[in-house]
């Protein structure tokens, strides 16, 4: 199921060796969203005037040795050697291909075994992830939620929303997983009437860091969180979230424990548990 709250706002993603650079591009008028459309989703010519591709020439590299998005080819790996109905092999699929091919952003093995952890320890009945990307961590997580559990993951770019969804039905837990393709701050004051939720026992944060404090205080405001909430907050460390990690050690509401991971077992970086005090 996909709810589509707003189609206004568009992440481009652009790739440059190993770092991954974000270009946000946020539109409301039919006449930017042309404009845009012709400059970005549209292959660019040397001759272009105006083109993206000058700014960053990672993204001409890219286009040129595959016509797919480095989310397509991780989902075309999977489709190819995981195995049907089976989220651990999709898993471990999304892991090799990032240690062997290519680096891409899913939470990964080792961080991944922690978010394990805190999912079993909190056995959540409702659970709201922020940032779907391609379905790595919502079919990590789902597959160990108890049957009947509602579990909704919203992401904002629909490139990527899509790549989920077929990642996620090719795990075999398309049933069980909620699709919202919106931006989060609109969607989380509509959380309630939309969705039949009170509040969520855990909520998991891994999309665009700046938005972390803004986020976990429209929960708040929402009373979207109870006493007991777990919120779990990836990147803390790489690219990093400052301002979130301090709020959530420093403003009282919340028992936050930092706990260390690392990215492709080389990158420190690191995982904020925050359990809300109500």
């Amino acid at each position: 199921m996909v709810f589509t709250v707003s189609s206004w706002h568009r992440q481009v993603r652009l790739n440059e060796d190993t770092d991954v650079m974000f270009v946000q591009l946020c539109f409301k008028r039919c006449s930017v969203r042309a404009l845009l459309h012709n400059v970005v989703q549209q292959p660019a010519t040397e001759t272009s005037t105006f083109s993206i591709f000058g700014r960053f020439p990672g993204a001409r590299k890219q286009t040129s040795q595959s016509d797919m998005s480095k989310e397509r080819r991780v989902l075309q790996y999977v489709l190819q050697t995981a195995s049907r109905g089976d989220p651990d092999s999709v898993l471990a699929a999304v892991d090799k291909y990032g240690r062997e091919k290519e680096w891409n952003m899913s939470v990964g093995d080792e961080k991944g075994a922690i978010l394990d952890r805190f999912v079993k320890e909190r056995a959540p009945q409702t659970m709201l992830e922020l940032g779907t990307y391609m379905g790595y961590s919502a079919v990590r997580m789902v597959r160990l939620l108890p049957q009947g559990a509602k579990f909704i993951t919203v992401e904002v770019n629909q490139d990527n929303a899509a790549v989920a969804k077929e990642i996620i039905a090719f795990a075999g837990l398309q049933d069980r997983i909620i699709q919202v393709l919106a931006e989060t701050a609109e969607v989380i004051p509509q959380l309630k009437s939309k969705f039949n939720v009170e509040s969520f026992d855990m909520v998991f944060i891994d999309h665009w860091k700046d938005f972390y404090l803004r986020d976990i205080k429209l929960l708040e405001q929402n009373k979207l969180l109870r006493k007991g909430t777990v919120v779990v907050a990836d990147n803390i460390i790489f690219p990093g979230a400052p301002d979130y990690a301090d709020y959530v050690r420093t403003c009282g509401k919340y028992e936050s424990t930092f706990h260390e991971g690392k990215i492709n077992g080389k990158k420190p970086d690191g995982m904020e548990k925050s359990v809300y005090r109500g």
